[in-house]
């Protein structure tokens, strides 16, 4: 499978950024394994939107639905091996290949476990180069506070 943009991981964060790469009309793949710790939450009251606050299960319900309207649909598998490869990236995921020009990295780092609990080696964002668009150059200047 050839991508624009592999997601791993389908919490809120992992989610949210498919819904949006899937509306701009990215070609996108989502991995997930199937523990968001966001299913663990019994009512958030960090979520816009939400003033008496969501249980967690029921935001990634709904975030699920969401993406579904725009074509997400989530693997659950886990990628076992994740590297650079020719300008993009290539992830073993389960019985899939998937190259990707981007990755999205959307997990908690000791989330990243095998079945067994051991923990998997994720590569160094130096080992995956930049994955974000490089900063403008020339810092820029702090307004001071005036009275």
């Amino acid at each position: 499978m050839n991508v624009d943009c592999l997601v791993i991981g389908a919490g809120p964060a992992g989610l949210t950024a498919a819904i949006y790469l899937a509306r701009f009309r990215r070609s996108l793949a989502v991995i997930d394994g199937d523990q968001s710790r966001a299913a663990l939450i019994p009512r958030s009251h960090n979520c816009p939107g939400y003033p008496d606050g969501i249980v967690g299960t029921e935001l990634l319900n709904r975030l699920r639905m969401q993406g579904e309207k725009y074509g997400v649909k989530v693997k659950r598998a886990l990628v076992e091996k994740l590297e650079a490869s020719g300008g993009g990236f290539v992830a073993d995921a389960g019985d899939e290949k998937i190259f990707a020009r981007k990755v999205l990295l959307a997990i908690i780092e000791n989330m990243a476990a095998d079945e067994r609990g051991a923990d998997m080696r994720m590569p160094s964002t130096r080992e995956l180069g930049r994955l974000a668009p490089p900063k403008r150059s020339g810092a820029r200047k702090a307004t001071p506070r005036r009275g």
